[in-house]
């Protein structure tokens, strides 16, 4: 199954950073539909951007929570594909250390 699994994990670390920065954006970024609404001068426009303004806040709080949880994902990914191949390289050098000077081939001299 991992026969041919490669993961680029400088591309994942990106991925991660990016989460984090579009998450800090979001929650920072001010709400001004309250502004707009009192701005509006007609009732309904004024009542249909507040309800605007409470649905985005809604789906704006589900979106930080979703991309929270991916970032969490993606990096426990990159941390375990990095410990994973730190174990692989350490299980191979120990089987793959370098015979005795004795055994090792010389190069001929024709």
């Amino acid at each position: 199954m991992g026969d041919n699994l490669r993961a680029d994990l400088g591309r994942i670390h990106d991925l991660v950073h990016q989460l984090s920065q579009l998450r800090s954006n979001l929650v920072d970024a001010p709400s001004r539909f309250d502004e707009s609404a009192a701005d509006m001068g007609n009732k309904a426009m004024s009542a249909a951007t507040t309800v605007f303004g409470d649905d985005w806040g809604v789906f704006r709080t589900q979106l930080v929570d979703d991309i929270t949880k991916l970032g969490v994902f993606a990096d426990t990914a990159a941390k375990t594909y990095a410990g994973l191949d730190a174990d692989l390289a350490r299980q191979i050098h120990g089987v793959l250390d370098a015979p005795p000077p004795s055994h090792r081939m010389l190069p001929t001299t024709d």
